[in-house]
């Protein structure tokens, strides 16, 4: 309803029958000749009218209410929103007043203003249906501007009043879900499920996403599967794929591609979880295996065979093994002293040039590895993936230095292939 139609529907319910009492009112002369000004569109001249009664009577509200309109009519949001508020100070239960005002604050974009009154009309209305509406404006308003994390009391409220109403325990279970309070996102989803008033599963699938995603992040994937299975609808895909074994591989891979090893299992491990039987994780895990045993015998033989080899690529590429086992043995110096040796004879080799620079990140040379991989991300040569990998790795390095900005920076640069998933997954968290 338009903020003028409804001030002229509180101004039917305010009366005269009072004015022409025994009594007459002080004021009432001058509203009077207000009314009949307004009536002649001489706005300015109500206006002075309605101050003169206003002074005669300054606690009757109604006269502060007349005088918001006349505000209206002439554009000057500013003193409408003084004389409402003025309004709702004399008579706090005019909850219509409290609607307007959020009104007026939503269209000059205060936000604040607009969730306070809506908050005071939840306060002051007495039918139960009409408080939910307020109160879910509030909600769905936090949601669209990004601030729904502190939407939290206003929820509890709303479930206070309506216990039963789907869309109120769908908000609850979205909220419990986002601040990790998963049994009550269960709990709130089943039962709106119960309640819900329709069938259609392109309008459940937003009732089984969240039961799904509470599920999947208390461990119960067979659950889980089974409710996500009914919310694959719509926007809802893209989300679903975010909690599958091959999103979790894709993180997985992304991050063994640097040599973040723990994070890297971490993420094959739930991939496990959610399906026993995929086999690329299981390829990946025994990849993982294979970093973590005993290098030294195959350290020897690459030495040996490196320093007696006289063919200048098959020695090049003899010290990069050997470069690489030296790193995955934690041996970093040793392994940029071989790494070194072998760009000697093949200089523009990129998989050693990362790897030294892999080498001076673990060793806590951090700013000595970003120049390193910067240089690297620069060469115009190097392929998309190359270059989101390059990204990706300094971006993991700049969280280490505690710079989220420019680790997030980084990570806006590693949009590609797997590297993009792990990149948004890192941003979630920085962000938070």
């Amino acid at each position: 309803m338009k903020i003028l139609s409804i001030l002229v529907l509180l101004l039917s319910c305010c009366c005269f029958g009072r004015l022409y009492a025994q009594q007459p009112a002080p004021g009432l002369q001058s509203i009077m000749k207000a009314e009949a000004l307004k009536k002649t569109r001489n706005y300015q001249a109500a206006l002075v009218e309605y101050e003169n009664a206003i002074k005669a009577e300054p606690n009757n509200h109604e006269y502060w209410l007349r005088k918001a309109k006349i505000y209206l009519l002439v554009k000057d949001i500013k003193n409408a929103m003084k004389s409402l508020e003025k309004v709702v100070s004399l008579k706090e239960d005019m909850v219509e007043v409290y609607f307007l005002l959020f009104q007026l604050h939503a269209k000059e974009k205060n936000l604040e203003g607009a969730i306070k009154n809506l908050d005071l009309a939840f306060k002051h209305e007495k039918d139960p249906k009409n408080k939910v509406g307020y109160k879910g404006r509030i909600i769905k308003l936090l949601y669209s501007t990004g601030q729904f994390k502190s939407a939290g009391t206003h929820i509890k409220e709303l479930v206070g009043v309506a216990p039963q109403n789907p869309t109120v325990l769908y908000f609850d279970a979205k909220y419990s879900n986002l601040v990790g309070e998963y049994d009550n996102a269960v709990t709130s989803i089943n039962n709106a499920l119960l309640a819900v008033p329709t069938d259609e599963p392109q309008k459940l699938a937003k009732f089984y996403y969240e039961l799904g995603y509470a599920q999947h992040k208390l461990g119960q994937y067979t659950q889980a599967d089974a409710a996500l299975e009914k919310a694959n609808h719509g926007p809802f895909k893209a989300k679903i794929f975010e909690l599958s074994p091959k999103y979790y591989v894709a993180l997985a891979t992304a991050y063994f591609s640097i040599f973040e090893i723990e994070k890297s299992e971490e993420f094959v491990d739930i991939a496990l979880l959610i399906k026993k039987d995929f086999s690329q994780a299981h390829e990946l895990k025994v990849a993982i295996a294979a970093t973590k045993s005993d290098r030294t015998p195959r350290i020897e033989s690459l030495k040996a065979s490196s320093v007696s080899e006289k063919d200048p690529e098959k020695k090049a590429k003899k010290l990069e093994d050997l470069s690489q086992m030296e790193f995955e043995a934690g041996k970093y110096k040793d392994a940029i002293v071989s790494g070194k040796s072998s760009l000697e004879l093949n200089p523009n080799n990129l998989p050693i040039l990362f790897n030294i620079a892999l080498c001076e990140y673990k060793q806590g040379n951090h700013k000595v590895a970003i120049d390193l991989l910067e240089g690297l991300a620069n060469r115009p040569s190097i392929s998309q993936d190359i270059r989101a990998k390059l990204n990706f790795t300094e971006a993991i390095i700049y969280e280490k230095m505690s710079n989220s900005k420019l680790a997030i920076t980084s990570l806006k640069k590693s949009m590609f292939g797997n590297y993009k998933f792990a990149a948004i997954e890192k941003m979630k968290t920085l962000e938070k």
